[in-house]
């Protein structure tokens, strides 16, 4: 299974756009997204993937429930951090946290695929340099 994991687009549509043709020119099987788009407006660029897409909030969304409508047209969307189950058995915790403290809450935001955490893959956003 290709997967393609991307994060903290901070509303540069640019970045957004230039994501989604490499993820359909690579023909990924799935596109992950740990956090930080920002706001709504953000959301249409993204429309136009492909693969199957799984996304988390980060710590700088503003309208998160305007966020989180629009991104459930797109895929799976919720609060981090959620782990899911990839095809061939790979369990994936997407968050955008950079120091993870799992808990499984009642958060109505959280996707239906919650999975409790038994160790793989660990995906983070927070990916962002101070530069």
């Amino acid at each position: 299974m290709r997967v393609g994991v991307f994060a903290d687009c901070h509303d540069h549509l640019d970045h957004i756009r230039k994501v989604v043709i490499h993820c359909n020119q690579a023909e990924y099987d799935l596109v992950l997204f740990a956090g930080d788009l920002v706001s709504t407006f953000a959301i249409p660029p993204l429309r136009k993937l492909k693969p199957r897409f799984i996304g988390c909030f980060g710590d700088n969304e503003g309208n998160k429930i305007g966020i989180y409508g629009g991104m459930q047209i797109i895929g799976t969307f919720g609060e981090p951090p959620f782990g899911i189950e990839l095809a061939d058995g790979t369990q994936v915790l997407l968050t955008h946290q950079k120091e993870l403290s799992v808990s499984v809450s009642a958060d109505p935001l959280a996707p239906q695929s919650l999975l409790p955490w038994q160790g793989g893959a660990l995906r983070t956003g927070l990916c962002e340099r101070p530069e």
